[in-house]
């Protein structure tokens, strides 16, 4: 074979300008090989390369041969890292999800903060204002009162929590309410195993017809995070029980109703009421009703027994 000038010929390879080496870069050499696969490969695996002068094709096999162990501890890096972040994320996640159980809405602050003895002067009033429509020796025919979410949380602090405690779950506590156009706001303070956190809760209140009263479970939260209003529910069920209030639930919009029967607490007057109107305003509630007849009362007591022998012939 002849050799270009300037080129000898040894074993198939030319020699001359080009350095002489079986493996030796040259025309012929592919295009992967030579600097810019070795620069590429120090980058990516850092590899010491050696002076630009002697840059050479590696053996057949050996660029794969050396990704696969360089490429090692690049994964074991990239492991750590990743491992790292979400060690992070996770402590991160945690504390976001603490502090969102830590959070009070603005309402239950208001009132938990409010003054003991005031608290315990607004229970009194509400005390004396149901005696005096309850027990009075001639009540008139058609009544109503007005009472304010003070009085009420008075009430629940000075004296829920005191004389009539049994009557809340044993995982609730420190009852208030606050009371704004047709909506109800309960907060609650709710303690089970590790869990502490306030819960609050806001109903849409109307009666749907004498001694009816329904309660639309509209948003329930503890601290900041959502709560199923499925936990709310099982909560107010236990609470009717305890307070021998029939309640019937239902599907409002999608949303659970509770409606609650008062014509047996309402029955238990000196004289029985029936409740006939309510309305809700800013920071307190209007109730009316009529006072009932003897007929009309004997006429609640049958029923009200012949209901409780449906209940104890279902058990």
């Amino acid at each position: 074979m002849n050799a270009a000038p300037g080129h000898n010929v040894t074993d198939g390879l030319a020699t001359g300008p080009f350095e002489v080496s079986r493996y030796a870069v040259n025309r012929t050499t592919p295009r992967h090989c030579g600097l810019p696969l070795a620069v590429l490969a120090s980058r990516l695996f850092e590899i010491d390369l050696p002076p630009p002068d002697s840059y050479h094709c590696p053996p057949p096999g050996f660029a794969a041969v050396s990704a696969r162990v360089h490429s090692v501890p690049r994964m074991l890096k990239i492991a750590a890292v990743s491992l790292a972040a979400l060690s992070v994320g996770g402590m991160f996640a945690y504390r976001a999800a603490v502090d969102a159980l830590s959070e009070v809405q603005p309402f239950y602050q208001q009132a938990l903060a409010a003054d003991p003895g005031e608290l315990a002067a607004a229970a009194h009033q509400l005390e004396e204002q149901v005696a005096e429509l309850v027990d009075a020796p001639e009540s008139p025919d058609e009544w109503n009162a007005t009472f304010t979410a003070a009085q009420v949380n008075g009430w629940l602090a000075s004296v829920l929590s005191d004389k009539d405690a049994n009557l809340l779950p044993p995982t609730v506590s420190d009852v208030r309410i606050a009371l704004e156009s047709d909506r109800l706001l309960v907060g609650f303070r709710y303690a089970e195993g590790s869990i502490d956190t306030v819960v609050s809760v806001i109903a849409a209140a109307k009666l749907t017809g004498p001694n009816c009263l329904e309660l639309q479970l509209q948003e329930a939260r503890a601290g900041a995070l959502p709560l199923p209003l499925s936990k709310v529910k099982k909560q107010i069920a236990l609470a009717a029980v305890r307070l021998a209030i029939p309640v019937a639930w239902t599907d409002a919009d999608g949303r659970p109703a509770a409606t609650a029967d008062l014509a047996g607490l309402m029955a238990r007057t000196t004289e029985p009421r029936e409740l006939t109107a309510l309305a809700l305003r800013d920071g307190e509630f209007w109730v009316a009703g009529r006072t009932l007849s003897p007929d009309e009362i004997q006429a609640i007591r049958v029923a009200q027994r012949s209901g409780e022998r449906d209940a104890a012939s279902r058990q």
